[in-house]
This record gives structure tokens, sequence and C-alpha cells, in this order.
């Protein structure tokens, strides 16, 4: 068999004819996967009118007689046909770009690499042009990501969502990357800055100019890879630069979709795992306190939530416990809900228990935002309250206790809010989850899930 010939631009693309049928099957197996959004509709009873039942990562062009796959997949694809003896020759047909002049010495000096971890990371980002590093909150990512750039020496892009996260990027660019305010680009806030060597998008801004920005990337970044919508992993899709690097605080993607976040953003590379025996005795732990919530109907779990977030006794139960913690002035409260109403109560009763809070919901203006993160952060107000949802948005240092006060399903977002109890300043606190313990057999499987995400973060029990 003659060598099959691969060409990489923004996807993978060889000729049907030089691979055999299984192992065109074999492929189709492993990019195929099976739509949520359809399952969940399915469901409940919902219309699926032009909703897919799976979701591709793998396209047959009929014409050309020529098979794509997402550009991700190409380290597990040169690892099948390592395997099954397939010789191949690369191609690399992906955007070229003249060094920017980056400082060489931003990808190589100390700054801010603290733990031997950070070394180990980059060392392993540097090897590989596409994939994913994975980590707590609070431990360095962006600060790797910049580094890498200064090595790639070519224009780079991050992706993210809102603005606040695009500020937060374009500070630690100029902190790490030694650039000025007017070398960082901005898409979105007003902003569409086009050129320059480093810019943050944010994502709807960003879709409007894509076609644009596009032929201008050599280094696509996407923060909060495990969390963003599936649209962004489709836009990627269209990018032909030669790197692409994914930030994330899991390496699972809820829905079954962790495949498909791989297959275009590339396998992980890196996981950090802070050295918890060193930090031993500061190590976040997880306290479960039963309640006595019941429910005879379990199986619609949207009732069941809304019973739960109703409940007296429990209600009280969370609100004694906050009220507790925080009688000590150096507690800082994040509680979670899924309901807004259940927070409001929730803040309502800590109240009239002569405490004082915060809610923050994806309607909270900008300015109110920054006033409640400002108060937090001086510690003149101890206790923020938020829907889980809204967690991978959430700019607020110093978290040292976590109220889980509903259920969370989703392991993504768990495992972010768990992150802002790893940061060193919330550790010198001594962290602590206050989760809770519910009678019906659901409520209790979830709450099992959940504490195989703290254990897998280093939560002790």
């Amino acid at each position: 068999m003659e060598e099959l010939k691969i060409r990489l631009d923004n996807r993978i693309r060889f000729s049907k004819e030089e691979l055999p049928p299984e192992g065109i099957a074999l492929l189709k197996k492993r990019l195929t996967f099976n739509n949520p959004l359809y399952e969940r509709n399915e469901r409940f009873g919902k219309p699926n009118f032009g909703i897919d039942p799976t979701l591709r990562c793998i396209w047959e062009d009929q014409e050309k007689g020529e098979i794509a796959l997402a550009r991700g997949f190409l380290p597990d694809l040169v690892r099948i046909l390592h395997k099954n003896r397939i010789g191949f020759e690369l191609i690399d047909d992906t955007l070229k770009f003249k060094t920017v002049g980056f400082d060489s010495r931003v990808g190589t000096e100390a700054l801010g690499m603290t733990q031997p971890f950070h070394f180990e990371a980059l060392e392993a980002m540097t090897k590989e042009c596409f994939g994913i590093v994975v980590g707590p909150l609070g431990f360095g990512l962006k600060m790797l990501a910049c580094k890498l750039t200064a090595r790639r020496q070519v224009p780079a892009l991050v992706i993210v969502k809102t603005k606040r996260e695009a500020y937060i990027w374009k500070e630690k660019a100029s902190q790490y990357l030694k650039l000025g305010p007017g070398d960082i680009g901005l898409i979105g806030d007003g902003h569409r800055d086009l050129g320059k060597s480093f810019t943050i998008a944010i994502t709807l801004t960003l879709w409007k100019v894509l076609d644009q920005v596009e032929p201008q990337t050599g280094f696509l970044i996407v923060d909060q890879c495990n969390l963003v919508s599936l649209k962004v992993y489709f836009k990627a899709g269209l990018f032909r630069c030669p790197f692409m690097l994914g930030l994330g605080t899991s390496p699972k993607r809820s829905g079954g979709l962790t495949g498909l976040m791989n297959a275009y953003l590339g396998p992980r590379i890196y996981q950090i795992y802070p050295d918890y025996d060193r930090l031993e005795e500061t190590r976040p732990l997880v306290k479960v306190r039963p309640t006595s919530f019941d429910y005879s109907y379990q199986d619609d779990w949207s009732e069941m939530i809304t019973a739960l977030c109703q409940d007296e006794g429990r209600n009280g139960l969370i609100v004694t416990d906050i009220l507790q913690e925080t009688a000590n002035p150096k507690t800082k409260a994040l509680v979670i809900s899924e309901r807004i109403g259940h927070l409001e109560d929730l803040k309502g009763r800590i109240e009239a228990g002569y405490g004082e809070a915060g809610v923050i919901t994806g309607e909270t203006s900008p300015s109110k935002r920054e006033e409640i993160a400002r108060r937090f952060a001086r510690g003149r107000l101890q206790v923020v309250l938020i829907p889980f949802k809204s967690v991978p948005s959430l700019e607020i240092k110093g978290v040292n206790r976590l109220f889980v006060a509903s259920p969370v399903k989703y392991g993504d977002y768990m495992a972010h809010v768990t992150g802002r109890l790893l940061t060193p300043e919330a550790n010198n606190g001594h962290s602590v989850i206050f989760d809770y313990q519910d009678k019906p057999e659901p409520l209790r499987a979830s709450l099992k899930r959940r504490l195989k995400i703290y254990q897998t973060m280093g939560v002790s029990s």
C-alpha cells in the first residue's frame, strides 16, 4: 500500500481511496457523537425539528473523493496509523507567519514560574502543536499560555466569553508578555482591533469579524475550553493557524462530548495536580451535612428541585451553617444553587440573621458586579450567592468556603467552582466545602458524583 498523503489546513484531509474501508469505519465511529440536545428533547417529549441526532467531526466530500477530519484529532490519527503499520506523509498547508518579535526571554525566564509543574507543563506544551492543558483556577494557566505565545513567535488570538474575562486576559498579557496597552488587541466591548500580535476576542463580536481575524491568527487559544458552547469548537474548526491550545479546569466535557472537544482542540497535553502532600495541612476539606428533605415522586427532577429549594428545614440548616462560618471575619463564602429564587430566599434569611450577602446573576449589571467583587475582596462582604451556571464568569478572589445549596448535576461546573478553593490565597485560610445529603435516591447519587469530583481535585473528606 502506498503512503497515505495527509494534508493539514483547517482540517485533516486525505483521499478516501488511500485508506481501507475498515479504516474509514473506525474513524467514523471515533468521531461521531450523540447529540445531548437531541437526546434531552427526546427524553422530555420536545420536538427535534432541524436538530441532528449526532454530531460529527468527520466529513466526506463525494465529488473530490476526500475525507476530512477535525484537525485536533491529528495526534490520535498518527497513533492509529502507526498501530496499523500504515505509512503516511504529512503536508503542512497551515498559515505561515513572519516572527512577530515577542521578547524571547519572556518564554524562558522564571517570572511567574513558581512551581515545578509550571516548568513541566511549559515543556510539554512546547512540543505539541494542538492540545489542552488542564488545571485548577489560580494555578497559572494564563501565565503558561503567555509564555508559550512568546515561544511560538506568531500572532495569537484568545477566545473568551465575557468582557470581564477579556480584561483579565489583557492584564495578564501585559504582565507576562511585557506588552504595552496599545500592543494588545481587543475585539468586543466596542473595540475591533485587528492586526495586533496578541488579541483577546469576546465570542459574540468575534463571529462578526471572523473572516478578517482568521488569516491573521497563528496561535489560537480557547479559554475555559471545557465549558464553552459547541459553537466555539465549530468556529475554531475554521482556523488554519499552525498552533492551537485549549485551557480548561477539567479534562472532560459534559454531555459525553469530551471526544468532540479533543477532536477540535487536541488531546490533553498536561494536567496540573498541585502538590497536595506538601500542602496537606491546608488541603480543602468537604463536610457533608445530612438533611431531612424527602420527596415521594422522584422521577421529575425539576419538581423535586423546586420542592428542595422551598424546604424550610433544609434552608434553615444551610443558613445556620453560613452564619456560623462567617462569624469568623476571615471567612469568605460562595453559595451556589440552580435557582435564582433559591439564592434570593437564602439571602433574605442570611440578612434576617444579621448577616450580609450579595447575589450575582446573569442580569446583574457590570457596575453592581464590580461593587460586590470589590467589597468581597476587601472583606467588607463575606457572602456571595450565584447560580452555578454563572460561576465560570465570576471573578472574585479569596473564597475559602463553598456552600452547595442545591445539587449540581454537571461535573464541569463543580470542577470550576472547586478550583476556586484550591488557589494559594484560599488555602491559606483552610478551605471547606459544605455539601448536603438529602434522602431521595437521585439526590444521593448526585452527591456521590460530586464527592468523586472533589476527590479527583485533591479535596479531603
